[in-house]
């Protein structure tokens, strides 16, 4: 049951991750191309665009909370892991189950908070290229279901070890 379960959310993880890989990609081209146009307009043409610097400030947050699932879904992030280098056995998968569910923690949190900004920020539109700030604020609430559901996956796999695992 658990396993099956895991290898389902294992494979729509694969998938989304799959895609926001390229979606990175894309966003740091863009984000390259918007500054390099702003570099060339305001020294060669002596004449400043307004938006790139708005550009590269929303995608820089897309960027970030997407960057971060991708980094989740192969737990890359930065952590301390002196107390689970100590542990083997059943403890290692409890503490690796108590780890990931304190990130849990993390993640709802920013998916609900991150929800509740995006709906705070109806109306409101920014200063250089007026659109909507739903847009870039929907980063947090996106980032934060992805990584929501990275943290799920773990949860599962860490649940399933700890009821096949047997003691040497």
């Amino acid at each position: 049951m658990l396993n099956s379960a895991y290898k389902e959310f294992d494979k729509i993880g694969a998938i989304i991750d799959h895609y926001a890989s390229i979606l990175l990609g894309i966003i740091v081209l863009v984000m390259f191309g918007s500054l390099l146009l702003q570099v060339i307009s305001r020294y060669f043409f002596n004449s400043p665009l307004s938006w790139p610097e708005e550009v590269t400030m929303f995608l820089m947050a897309w960027m970030s909370f997407i960057g971060a699932s991708v980094a989740l879904r192969s737990w890359g992030h930065i952590g301390v892991d002196f107390f689970l280098q100590k542990c083997s056995g059943k403890k290692r998968i409890f503490l690796l189950l108590l780890i990931r569910l304190v990130a849990l923690t993390f993640t709802l949190f920013l998916l609900v908070e991150g929800s509740l900004f995006v709906m705070g920020s109806a109306g409101i539109v920014s200063d250089g290229m007026r659109i909507p700030m739903v847009y870039p604020r929907l980063s947090m609430p996106i980032g934060g279901a992805i990584m929501t559901l990275h943290i799920i996956t773990f949860i599962l796999g860490d649940l399933h070890n700890l009821q096949t695992y047997k003691e040497s």
